[in-house]
């Protein structure tokens, strides 16, 4: 009986399988499938990229034929030429001049050679072996009787006893236009959109972030003569930022002889064959093995091999913008030098290439979990990144082109390290370094990426590998809390959650190994991405949740309105929903898609991405959300049902046992959850005098603390707490500071920018502003593993909102400006009309300079003070109701922050247990003369005192 084993994914990692299956078949019957729909061989190392794109191996060094001392065992193998002596013997020409062993050829030439070994290898198949190549793709493999189904696009399906999936660097994702990408691949498409003379960020220093810039620059007509870059014109100015501060080491030249040092103290045998703690078990082995390296090159006092891979600047470098940007280009220029000198010569190269030369060591110790969940995640968090900056940096050219390009002015270095995400008035993004002794920012037009993305197997967009997930046959392996890759056992089986490894399913390539190849430098926080054009959906027979592709039809910014500009006032954006318009028609009012579930086409492709509403969301929620996270500042925002919703999610994802500390006085609806729900989900409540500092302080710091949470100006008393001053106390302590911002709205106080790392609003109230809708937001300053919990909770806890209040909300938002500076001024105009009023005892509202918090109101709110007073009448709560009971213009209602003015007895509304003072009315100011709010009021005040 023939055996039956298909190989989905056609790249170097296919190639490396194929060889061993046909050199190993051993006269075994066996038919191979392999589906590839694109050059078989290839994967990434497309033959049509251009030529600047350059690998960062030494072409000598790169082979496509496995030899026993890889594969670590014996066996025949198919025998071949070096990607060096196949370019030879082809003609290549670099510069002019035949190839050398020590050149970095570019990308696209490994392609054509991988291309050229897949079909030698594939000509050396014995007769059992019979090789059956599906130029097209899979989308769903599931267990049926006899073996393994998979499900082919266009071609009937395929019954085999094994898979094996060797889908490599996994997903190429298109760039967002105007802020992050979610990957820098393909180039130069991926950087299309950036504008000549724009400054903009570049997010990681690496090989990756290198080929970014070189598509910025030589991609763009560039040239560099004799060590000077000569510019185009069509250039952005670029700015180098990255987490660690520090430039990635150049690869080094390779010397003639040069070979590695076998390892005396990081070996297999050293690690033994139990669990790991890698900060404790291995690193010592590798430092102790670089500094045997150092000085078996003549190296004299050794450095700190701990701080050179894993330290950040020193202490003199971190003065000032200008000592570190000098610090920067000296370290660029010292590290050129070793680079030069090479392999074999510097002692310093010598011993950070250990990392590389016994990276299988190092893997050895990761894969396969045998690491502590806490060292897995310190090794991918801070060790695999600071590893890549050593040994996967750029090539020598490159690093000569870097410095060109600073003495030219086409680069500059970035403000320190570890640069925060913040935004300026005008809606631009300012990155700052609090690291250094003066603070220093630099203001940019968008990020770019300059890192491969972490892959998530359960969000990705290959329907095969996601649906594998969703099905419970692949686990996912975290880093920082993230997917990055398929857990798989030393067979690389893929394990499940739950069973062992999975039947008949092997991974290969970067799912399982992820991270050790990857640089992961970035900003703390990431900059919302703005709407962007939609990338192809993939072909699907499941879809688990995505938020990734977005549908091609849906309102988006018009890219023929090319003087709509990225710098406009948070006005503008609103009142124009940042610029959306829908593509097909150039209708002003955006679309309205009102589908709970959308079709897919003849290849069951999702054509927008979209499958089911409670899972990918809809087109109006990624608007709706667009246009808040840019009003608020903020990295992303999540639309759900209502404000409780939104708010309730929050502390619903918090980990049993969390300590939170709140306000005593706040929404009611909150108060009561949390009095109802939070003992049941083992979370610790901690209520502080409203306001009050040092005792929000004195709560923070008695315990570990998870979240602080404020609300200000807090309902129904309007005290006002100082943002700043909590981010300060609750990022002291490691805690989480969430705002609620539902009364100021963006239009007075942006949160994020006061330092908040969450912002809640009910969407029910001035973002709406009409009366005719309940929803809530949320939104983040950062992508976060919290944010990813909130994201999920609202998709399997389905507090979703409906599409058409989606609508209706981002309707309010463009008239939420209008709205609230003229609701605050007739706020101001009624509040100071009242407060000397003999019948009032005390109005309430922070726009008074009587007021209590009107100091730290007038600090971090801007434009107003918002629309909300409480009258405290001259009496008790008998007088309070008739109060309210006899006005005629003001609606008795409970709500807040529409076109009409509304009173309401806060007291009798929340009933036993509410914290509102009896005596108190709380009024939302509308958008009615000011002036007959007063008569109205006035009169009522007369008339329940018989007057």
């Amino acid at each position: 009986m023939r055996g039956r084993v298909a190989i989905v994914g056609g790249g170097p990692r296919c190639l490396d399988l194929l060889e061993r299956l046909v050199c190993r078949a051993d006269g075994h019957a066996l038919d191979v499938h392999v589906v590839e729909p694109g050059p078989l061989g290839v994967g990434l190392h497309a033959v049509d990229q251009p030529d600047y794109l350059l690998l960062n191996t030494v072409c000598e060094q790169v082979t496509g034929f496995t030899d026993e001392s890889m594969l670590g065992s014996p066996g025949a193998v198919v025998t071949g030429p070096s990607l060096f002596d196949w370019a030879r013997g082809s003609g290549v020409l670099v510069d002019g001049r035949p190839v050398r062993g020590t050149d970095h050829l570019p990308r696209a030439l490994l392609g054509e050679y991988l291309n050229w070994v897949t079909a030698r290898v594939l000509a050396a198949a014995p007769g059992s072996v019979r090789v059956h190549v599906h130029r097209t793709s899979a989308v769903a493999v599931t267990t049926v009787p006899g073996g393994e189904r998979i499900d082919l696009v266009g071609e009937p399906p395929l019954v085999v006893d094994r898979v094996v999936l060797a889908v490599g660097h996994g997903e190429r994702s298109p760039h967002l236009p105007g802020h992050v990408g979610d990957g820098p691949y393909p180039l130069p498409a991926a950087v299309a959109d950036v504008v000549p003379g724009e400054t903009v960020a570049l997010q990681g220093v690496g090989l990756t972030g290198m080929d970014v810039l070189a598509a910025l620059t030589v991609g763009r007509g560039g040239r560099f003569v004799d060590g000077t870059y000569l510019p185009s014109g069509r250039e952005p100015h670029v700015v180098l930022v990255s987490r660690q501060g520090r430039p990635a080491m150049v690869r080094p030249r390779l010397n003639p002889g040069r070979r590695a040092l076998p390892a005396r103290y990081l070996t297999h045998q050293a690690l033994g064959g139990g669990s790991l703690d890698f900060a404790a078990d291995v690193l010592p082995l590798v430092l102790a093995e670089m500094e045997h390296r150092w000085r078996s090159y003549g190296g004299g006092a050794s450095p700190d091999f701990r701080d050179l891979l894993l330290g950040g600047p020193p202490a003199a470098a971190l003065r000032s913008t200008g000592t570190y940007r000098a610090w920067y280009t000296a370290q660029l220029t010292e590290d050129l030098a070793r680079a030069g000198a090479g392999l074999g010569v510097d002692p310093v190269k010598e011993a950070v290439e250990v990392l590389r030369d016994h990276r299988d060591v190092i893997r050895a110790a990761v894969d396969h979990g045998r690491l502590t969940p806490a060292s897995h995640e310190w090794f991918y968090g801070v060790f695999a990144g600071a590893a890549n900056r050593l040994v996967i940096g750029p090539q020598l050219e490159r690093h000569s082109e870097l410095l060109a390009l600073l003495a030219a002015g086409v680069v500059s270095v970035g403000p320190g390290p570890r640069p925060v995400l913040g935004f300026t008035s005008g809606g631009r993004t300012r990155l700052t370094s609090h690291d250094l002794v003066e603070p220093g920012s630099v203001v940019v037009d968008r990020l770019l990426i300059g890192h491969s993305p972490a892959v998530d197997p359960v969000n990705a967009a290959n329907p095969l590998v996601s649906g594998l997930a969703w099905a419970g046959r692949l686990t996912a392996v975290t880093a920082s809390g993230r997917p990055v890759g398929v857990r798989v056992d030393r067979a690389l089986r893929a394990l499940t959650p739950t069973a062992g490894p999975s039947p008949r399913c092997t991974s290969s390539g970067r799912w399982p190994r992820a991270a050790p190849t990857t640089t992961t430098t970035s900003p703390r926080r990431a900059a919302r991405p703005r709407p962007r054009p939609t990338p192809t959906a993939s072909p699907g027979t499941s879809s688990p949740p995505s938020h990734r592709n977005r549908n091609e039809s849906m309102s988006q910014p018009d890219p023929s309105r090319s003087s709509w500009r990225k710098d406009y006032d948070r006005q503008t954006l609103a009142a124009q929903a940042g610029g959306w318009r829908d593509p097909g028609t150039g209708a002003i009012p955006p679309a309205v898609h009102i589908g709970a579930t959308y079709g897919r086409d003849a290849d069951y492709r999702l054509p927008g991405g979209y499958a089911y509403l409670r899972d990918q969301g809809s087109p109006m929620y990624e608007q709706a959300e667009s246009v808040l996270a840019r009003l608020e500042g903020a990295a992303d925002a999540l639309v759900f049902s209502s404000g409780m919703a939104a708010a309730t999610a929050v502390f619903a994802v918090l980990p049993a046992g969390a300590r939170v500390v709140v306000p005593r006085t706040m929404y009611f609806g909150l108060t009561k959850w949390l009095r109802e729900f939070g003992p049941i989900r083992g979370l610790d409540v901690v209520t502080v005098p409203t306001g009050d500092l040092d005792a929000i302080r004195a709560a923070v710091q008695a315990a570990p603390t998870a979240l602080l949470w404020v609300e200000t100006p807090c309902n129904p008393t309007w005290l006002v707490t100082d943002v700043a001053a909590c981010a300060d106390i609750a990022h002291a302590a490691g805690a989480l500071l969430g705002v609620d911002n539902t009364v100021p709205t963006p239009v007075h106080t942006q949160p994020i920018e006061l330092g908040a790392d969450l912002v809640m609003h009910s969407g029910t109230k001035y973002l709406n502003g009409h009366n005719d809708v309940v929803a809530g937001f949320l939104a983040t300053a950062a992508d976060t593993e919290l944010w990813q919990r909130l994201r999920l909770h609202r998709q399997l806890g389905g507090a979703l909102l409906g599409p058409l209040e989606a609508y209706l909300l981002v309707r309010g938002m463009k008239t939420l400006f209008t709205r609230m500076r003229q609701i605050s001024a007739t706020a101001q105009t009624v509040a100071e009309h009242f407060a000397t009023d003999r019948r009032v005892r005390r109005i309430a509202y922070p726009g008074l300079t009587t007021d209590p918090g009107h100091a730290v109101a007038a600090k971090q709110m801007s434009g107003g003070f918002s629309g909300m007073l409480s009258v405290h009448v001259d009496g008790d709560a008998d007088l309070a109701l008739r109060t309210a009971n006899a006005t005629g213009l003001f609606i008795r209602a409970t709500s807040l922050g529409g076109t009409e003015s509304l009173v309401e007895h806060r007291f009798t509304f929340e009933g036993p247990g509410s914290t509102a003072p009896p005596d108190m009315l709380r009024v939302s100011i509308g958008l009615e003369s000011a002036a007959d709010l007063i008569a109205d009021l006035d009169q009522a005040l007369d008339r329940a005192r018989g007057e």
